[in-house]
């Protein structure tokens, strides 16, 4: 594997429980494969930040959501979503819609959690 994923796996996942950092969902297996993807607020292509205050655990509809721009955070670690760029339906789960000004779960240490430079650069890119 990569020095990329060696990071994302020995850093992003473990500050946030295994878990998305919006839906809160944790599933860890026997086999130490989690439900988590790693997600750079500010992309990686630009930025070449690898830090983990620079990422999210998330679930892979959120962290796709979040990659085109359908969602970001605001300083306050609060869920903004463009609710007029899409439409959604979601009866097993919590639409994203939902999810506006909810908080999201951030890492036990305060050290792990995203900066806000990062945050912004992600919310200038998307047009929030």
């Amino acid at each position: 594997s990569d020095g990329r994923s060696s990071i994302v796996r020995l850093f992003f996942f473990p500050a946030y429980n295994y878990s998305c950092a919006v839906s809160c969902y944790r599933s860890f297996s026997v086999y130490r494969c989690t439900i988590g993807y790693s997600a750079h607020i500010a992309p990686f292509r630009s930025s070449k930040n690898n830090d983990v205050r620079n990422g999210l655990s998330l679930c892979k509809n959120a962290h796709w959501l979040f990659d085109v721009g359908l969602w970001s955070l605001d300083d306050d670690y609060r869920v903004i979503v463009a609710d007029a760029a899409f439409d959604e339906d979601s009866p097993d789960q919590t639409p994203l819609k939902q999810m506006d000004g909810r908080r999201i779960q951030l890492p036990r240490e305060e050290r792990h959690w995203p900066l806000s430079t990062n945050l912004a650069a992600h919310r200038r890119l998307h047009g929030f």
